[in-house]
């Protein structure tokens, strides 16, 4: 596509934004997303600031001709179904054209973008059949089917959160990023703290951190291996924050998962937490 692509990826952690040109990022923004999870980013100021940042470094010469945004959140046809972390008040599509002088606009589901990515440039290239888990704050999947991603039918084929997980929670409760720091802080008799700092813990031998990382991977492999049984794709991406580091949750769910014995082969993310990023430039017309 002619002109530069503008791409953003709003988090429930962070919001990053880049200028997409033919070589690649060109410009990078990254900055904290406000607010906590179900209030987070009140009435969009901070993606629009973001945008309006990304509008000035685009300047005059070359004109922004598609803007792609993938968010945590449900979306059908360009649409914010949910607001479950988010507390957006206008949908972004309408809106962000009068920022970037009438640019074509795509609003996705954030894991559906790192699909996306891990499709065209990573490690889901030429398969019929994977599945994409964004293992961050959240924790969320998307699903590739002969070859084309699977919305779903209201656009919700993304909830492996939503999944029974143990203790009476559902599974992002109990194994994402924020889910794990909440188990941490009740078990320690310190809430508060936040995901970095039970990654840290954790790494760090601190026995109450190690045995919720371990518990969370545990109950995540658990998790893959049923929809590998469901399912039976070809290979699971692993992806998001917490999927692509090198941590004491993923160490744990690797080595269950290689006890499980799945015909499956799980492997991380070539293009890192930027996946997200990027498939939302690709959604929006980037050629990558």
């Amino acid at each position: 596509m002619p002109g530069l692509t503008v791409a953003i990826d709003v988090g429930g952690t962070k919001l990053v934004g880049a200028l997409l040109d033919g070589d690649g990022i060109r410009h990078r923004v990254e900055r904290a997303t406000p607010g906590s999870p179900g209030a987070a980013d009140p009435g969009s100021a901070a993606l629009r600031d973001l945008a309006n940042e990304l509008a000035g470094s685009a300047g005059t010469g070359e004109p922004v001709a598609a803007v792609g945004v993938g968010c945590c959140e449900y979306v059908s046809d360009d649409r914010l179904t949910s607001r479950e972390v988010l507390a957006w008040t206008e949908q972004p599509a309408a809106w962000l054209p009068a920022v970037f002088s009438g640019a074509r606009v795509v609003v996705e589901s954030d894991v559906r973008c790192g699909l996306l990515a891990e499709c065209r440039l990573g490690a889901a290239r030429e398969l019929g059949s994977a599945v994409f888990v964004s293992w961050g704050t959240g924790l969320s999947s998307a699903l590739l089917l002969d070859g084309a991603i699977w919305s779903g039918s209201r656009g919700r084929a993304i909830a492996l959160g939503e999944l029974p997980g143990p203790l009476g929670l559902n599974l992002e409760q109990f194994a994402s990023g924020a889910g794990m720091a909440a188990r941490w802080g009740a078990a320690s008799g310190r809430p508060g703290r936040g995901t970095r700092a039970l990654v840290a813990a954790a790494d760090h031998g601190e026995s109450t951190a190690l045995a919720i990382a371990a518990t969370a991977g545990q109950a995540l492999a658990d998790a893959l291996a049923a929809l590998v049984h469901l399912l039976d794709p070809e290979r699971l991406v692993l992806g998001g924050g917490m999927g692509c580091a090198d941590t004491a949750a993923r160490r744990a769910l690797l080595r269950h998962w290689e006890r499980l014995g799945n015909p499956a082969e799980l492997v991380v993310a070539e293009l890192g937490p930027d996946g997200p990023l990027l498939g939302a430039g690709l959604a929006a017309g980037w050629r990558g």
